[in-house]
Order: C-alpha cells, then sequence, then structure tokens
C-alpha cells in the first residue's frame, strides 16, 4: 500500500509541473489576440455638378502630319566609277546647274582627245579631197573652153570641111561631160568617215559629261552616306539630295469626310510636338485634293510666315489642329453633363429634373447649348 501512495504522488507531482509549464510564464510571453477587421461600409458618391457657363466654343480638328519638301532633286551619275571630287561641303547652298560631284575621267578624256584626233585627220583627207577636186574642175573647164575656142576657129576657117567640124563639135561634148560629171566621180568614203569622226567625237565628249554631277535646281546640298572621294558609285545611285528650303511644307492623309470641312486658305496651328507644350508655328492650308474621295487625301500646309520655315524640319511629326468653327459668348457645359443620343439630350438639374436641351458646336471639353439651359444653372454629370 505504501508503494501505490508514493507512485500516485509523483503523478499528480508530474501533472502539477506540465500545467505550470504551459499556463506559467510572465505577461510578455502570453500571445495578443489579433483583430478582426470588418469591412467598411461604403457610402454612394455625390454626381459631380457642372455650371451652365458662357463663354467662346470652338469646333477643332487635330491630326498628325509630316514635313517634307516640294522640291527635292537626287543628284546621281548617269554610269559608275569612283568619286574623284567633292567640290561642295555638306548644307552648301549652290545655283542650278553648279557642280556636286565629279568621277575619276582619265579613261573617258583618253577617249575624247582620241576621238578629236580622229576627226581632225578626217577633215584634212576631206579638204585635201576637196583642193584636189577644184583643181580637177579647174582643168576641166580650161579644156571646155580650149575645145570651144578650137570649134570656133574651125568654123571660121574658110577651108574647113564638114568632117573637121564634126569631129570638133564632138571634142567639146566630151570636154563638157567630163565637167558634168566631175563631182559624180568623187568618192562619198571620206566624207561619211567625217560625219562618223564628229559623231565618235560627240560620244565621248557626252561620256566625259557623264562624269559630272551638277545640281539639278537651286538649294542646299545634301550629301548622302557613303559620299567620299575615292567611293565607288554605281550609276544612278545618288550620292546627294538638293533641297529647296523654302518649299517645305506639312503634308497629312485625311478621310474625305474631314477634307470636305477644310478649305484652301483656312489658318491652322502647326504644333512641332505636343499640343500646348511645344513650339507652334501659324500654318495655312495650301492644297486640298479635288474631288474628295476620288483616291487623293493629301491635304498640304504651309507656314504662314516664311520666317518661321526654318522651325519646320524636313522627316519631322507635328501636330496639326484646325479651328473650323467658333462661337463666341455660347451658353456650354462639359461632355459628361450631357445624356442622350442622336437629336434627344437632356440634362439632369440639382433637384433630379431631366430638361432637354438642343447642342449645337461640340469638342472635347464643351458641349454647346442652343436651348434649354440658363446661364449659372447647376447640373448634374453621368
Amino acid at each position: 500500500m505504501q508503494i501505490k501512495h508514493t507512485t500516485f504522488a509523483g503523478s499528480l507531482c508530474l501533472l502539477l509541473l506540465i500545467l505550470a509549464g504551459c499556463f506559467g510564464g510572465d505577461a510578455e510571453a502570453t500571445p495578443t489576440p489579433r483583430p478582426f477587421n470588418l469591412p467598411a461600409v461604403g457610402q454612394s458618391a455625390l454626381p459631380v455638378s457642372y455650371i451652365v457657363t458662357r463663354g467662346d466654343v470652338v469646333d477643332e480638328l487635330r491630326f498628325t502630319g509630316n514635313v517634307d519638301l516640294a522640291q527635292e532633286e537626287e543628284v546621281f551619275f548617269t554610269i559608275g566609277g569612283r568619286l574623284a571630287e567633292l567640290p561642295v561641303e555638306h548644307g552648301a547652298v549652290v545655283d542650278a546647274g553648279a557642280p556636286v560631284a565629279a568621277l575619276d575621267d582619265r579613261s573617258q578624256q583618253f577617249d575624247l582627245e582620241d576621238a578629236q584626233l580622229l576627226l581632225t585627220l578626217a577633215e584634212s583627207r576631206l579638204a585635201q579631197q576637196t583642193t584636189d577636186a577644184d583643181a580637177q574642175r579647174l582643168r576641166l573647164e580650161l579644156a571646155v573652153a580650149r575645145e570651144q575656142l578650137r570649134l570656133e576657129q574651125i568654123q571660121a576657117a574658110r577651108n574647113t570641111t564638114p568632117g573637121a567640124l564634126a569631129i570638133q563639135e564632138i571634142a567639146v561634148r566630151l570636154a563638157e561631160f567630163e565637167l558634168a560629171h566631175l563631182d559624180a566621180s568623187q568618192s562619198q568614203d571620206l566624207a561619211i568617215e567625217v560625219d562618223r569622226a564628229r559623231l565618235r567625237l560627240a560620244r565621248a565628249a557626252t561620256a566625259l559629261a557623264d562624269t559630272r554631277a551638277t545640281a539639278p535646281i537651286t538649294g542646299q546640298v545634301l550629301l548622302l552616306e557613303g559620299a567620299e572621294v575615292g567611293a565607288q558609285v554605281t550609276a544612278y545611285a545618288p550620292v546627294a539630295v538638293v533641297v529647296d528650303p523654302e518649299s517645305v511644307f506639312v503634308s497629312a492623309s485625311l478621310p474625305a469626310e474631314t477634307l470636305s470641312t477644310l478649305r484652301e486658305g483656312m489658318p491652322v496651328t502647326i504644333h512641332l510636338g505636343e499640343v500646348g507644350v511645344a513650339p507652334a508655328v501659324a500654318g495655312v492650308i495650301q492644297a486640298l485634293p479635288a474631288p474628295y474621295g476620288a483616291g487623293q487625301t493629301q491635304v498640304e500646309i504651309a507656314a504662314a510666315n516664311p520666317a518661321e520655315r526654318s522651325q519646320l524640319q524636313p522627316g519631322a511629326t507635328v501636330q496639326v489642329v484646325v479651328e473650323r468653327e467658333r462661337n463666341r459668348n455660347a451658353l456650354w457645359v462639359p461632355p459628361a453633363a450631357l445624356q442622350g443620343f442622336r437629336d434627344a439630350y437632356f440634362v439632369r438639374l440639382a433637384d433630379g429634373a431631366e430638361v432637354p436641351v438642343t447642342i449645337g458646336l461640340q469638342n472635347n471639353q464643351q458641349v454647346e447649348i442652343l436651348s434649354g439651359l440658363t446661364e449659372g444653372q447647376t447640373v448634374l454629370g453621368r
């Protein structure tokens, strides 16, 4: 019995120790309860209100355009070769016909000199033939005169026989025949040789001229990449471009329904970047395609002030704003205040009443109110 009491007491002590380890310790070891966050009760947002305002309402058209050049001509050679000269610098202003580039022309120079020598030789031989022909003509003319004189002497003689007279008449006719057929007996080979030599010279001169590239128009020379002395160029491959800086313009392709709302001479604003941020240039619509929808869609715009053309850099992209119409001192509300569709529009007043309205011009920020509201009224947004 004593053993059983000891065992029971030991078990009780062990249980007390275990419980003391689980629930004992200082206050910092006590776990902090995690808060339970209830979802916030949402409140319905109040509708945005707008005041009917009076001011200018503008119908604007905005589109992207590209800066181009109306006059831009390529400079190229009609033959290939090695680039030997570049007498102008990049960006230089030249007159039409001014030299821009030249190829190595030594071979063409040799051909030209050879053609000139051949022509000189052919002309010399033809001249000698002409001199000989003139001398022969003179001899034949003298022969005709001599035979004619003999005929006259025989005719004047008293003892002339019919036979002698007939023989002398034949001699005169033979001399005249030889004179008449002198030109026909001359060979045309030398004349043909001269013509061929002249043609060869013209061809050589043309080949030499082909080694020179000149400016097709008056303007600014822009040398292309790879255009340097010693470079090999191919026929018809451009080595430079001559542009007329004064011919800069802005072009854009627009749909027919948009083109029909524009007119030539209409003022525009050309923004060199983001509208309202980048500098702007005053412009004017220079040309419109006609008739609209016939395949041509490009509108051309020029700077209104020639002094501002230099701000338009060829190849740049610009933003164009066209003011198609402006109504001054008009009632307007923001588009968010307008409800309805087509011709059945209305606005909602602060008291919840719906008022039909008639609208006029509109843009991204304004809708003109022609009837239904008065200045200062409060309307609710949708």
